[in-house]
């Protein structure tokens, strides 16, 4: 363990060194920051935006465009099928609908990096990029 902290403390210690920082830090973040934001962006630039459209949530009173999520932790009750879920806390229920969830947990992912990446570069292909996910269109 104690190799692991020297290793740590030399890694901060480069990353200190090689990056010149204003008064505020400013660019030392953007220094040690700036690559992963790129390789992120670099992979998600390519991916094409997944709306909630994609997924129909058979037990939604709404239509396709409606956000649809059900709680983690809330099943079916085996005596009486036909009532109202019952809650089993920190269980999981496998058969949940969570596509909606996760198709925006990766629009604010994308976004997010694209962004990142166009405040640091201002290349206009993040922004194009960012639209085509806002307005669910393919790029």
């Amino acid at each position: 363990m104690k190799k692991v902290g020297m290793l740590f403390l030399g890694i901060c210690s480069f990353l200190a060194i090689s990056c010149t920082s204003d008064k505020d830090g400013k660019d030392f973040v953007k220094c040690v920051l700036k690559q992963g934001i790129l390789e992120r962006a670099a992979m998600n630039i390519k991916e094409e935006p997944v709306t909630v459209t994609a997924f129909i949530a058979e037990r939604s009173a709404g239509d396709i465009h409606d956000f649809y999520s059900e709680g983690d932790y809330w099943w079916p009750d085996t005596l009486n099928p036909d009532g109202p879920y019952v809650r089993r806390d920190g269980e999981t229920n496998p058969d949940n609908f969570v596509a909606h969830r996760h198709a925006m947990i990766r629009f604010s992912s994308i976004v997010g990096n694209l962004t990142s990446a166009y405040l640091l570069t201002q290349d206009k292909e993040y922004v194009d990029a960012i639209l085509a996910h806002v307005r669910g269109l393919g790029l």
